[in-house]
This record gives C-alpha cells, structure tokens and sequence, in this order.
C-alpha cells in the first residue's frame, strides 16, 4: 500500500510541475524561477553575442511606452502611474547576474532615456523577452534610439535624441536625416527644410539622398510623408 500510495504521489507532483512549467500570465511563464532563467538566458546571449569586454559600461534602454504586466497577482490592474514592472531588470537583480556571467563589466540600469552620464556606455536596446541589440555607444546610440522612437511616434522625444546626438559628432549623416523628419511632423517646416539642404550638401551619395530630393521638391505646405 505504501509503495502504491508512494506511486501516486510522484504522479501527482510530475503532473504539478508540468503543469508550473507550461502555466503562463500573459507573455510570460507564471513560475518566477522559469521566468527568470529564461528571461535571463536571453539577456546573457545577447551580451555575449555582441562579444562585451571586461571594463565596458553596459546600459540597457527602450523608449517605447512600458507595458505593464501583473505578474505576481494577475487579479490587480497594476496603476498606470507607477513604474512598470520590467522583467529582464528584476531577472539581473540590480546588475548582479551582470557580474556573474560577465565579470569586469559594469551595469548601469535600464532606463526609457539614455541618461547624458550613460553616453559613453555600450547601449543595448532590450526586449520584454530578455532580447538584446547592440546600439553602439555616443552619437550611433542616441541616433538609433531616435529611429526607433520614431516607430512608437513619439516625435518630441526622437527629436530630442536626434539633436543630442548631433551634438556629439555630427559627421554621420543618420541624426540630420531623423530631424528632417522630426521637425517636419513638429510643425518646423524652416528646420526640415534647412536639415534638408544640409543632408543634400553634405551626404549626396547616402542612398536617402534622392528620398530627401524629392521631399524638397514638394510644394511648401504639402503634408505628403
């Protein structure tokens, strides 16, 4: 009786951990400990991936309006006013699994705004997944930053990330392009105008070049994008 009582048992628990691994609270596994391994998994291969080395300041940011996720009760609606739950950044416990699988590197946080003190930084755009790209660091950063703000239309902002990265060094043509775009969709026309002549002289080889042509040949006034 007890090795069948024992049986049963063991069936019991297998059924209840398979059914902890595959439970799910939106896009992500319900079990804290499965959700953070995976979570992790992703943010490590994609440090590892872009080959970061020992001394490198890394920084994580993602202008897109946060998500938010009631992961620990699925019952509370979670207050749009409060900083959203980001689970990479609870998954590398305040930089400590940074320094575990990736010694002599030093985290820096997560961030919707590259801060002006991260700008020497290595910059990785993250995902809710764990997922990583490497933006670069500097000008390139805040110029990729831009064109990705400009996917979520948060025109002020990608302008915003468009001018800092001028600013820096301004002999890559992407950030003048960006805000030939920004000033147009801000009300600007002067300045879309201006960036435009300015990207034309400058860069006439870039493949937007001809893009940027024709915007000049439309009739002011014109709302055509």
């Amino acid at each position: 009786m007890a090795a069948a009582l024992l049986l049963g048992f063991t069936g019991v628990e297998y059924r209840n951990v398979r059914a902890r691994e595959n439970a799910v609270l939106g896009p992500f596994p319900a079990d804290k400990t499965i959700r953070e391994a995976q979570l992790l998994g992703n943010a490590v291969a994609g440090l590892r991936g872009a080959r970061v080395q020992p001394g490198a300041r890394i920084a994580f940011v993602n202008p897109a309006p946060p998500l938010h996720f009631a992961v620990a009760d699925p019952r509370r609606v979670p207050n749009a006013n409060v900083s959203s739950y980001v689970p990479v950044e609870g998954a590398m416990r305040h930089g400590q699994a940074v320094r575990l699988f990736l010694p002599g590197v030093e985290y820096l946080g997560f961030a919707r705004r590259l801060p002006r003190e991260w700008e020497d930084a290595e910059v990785f755009l993250y995902r809710d997944d764990g997922g990583m790209r490497a933006l670069g660091r500097g000008s390139r950063a805040l110029a990729e930053l831009g064109y990705f703000t400009l996917r979520t239309r948060q025109w002020a902002a990608a302008d915003s990330m468009f001018q800092r990265s001028r600013a820096l060094g301004d002999t890559l043509a992407d950030a003048t392009f960006g805000l030939i775009i920004t000033s147009g969709y801000l009300g600007r026309q002067g300045d879309e105008r201006r960036y435009a002549e300015e990207f034309l002289r400058r860069w006439p080889d870039d493949a937007r070049a001809a893009t940027v042509a024709q915007g000049l040949r439309r009739p002011p006034g014109d709302a055509a994008r």
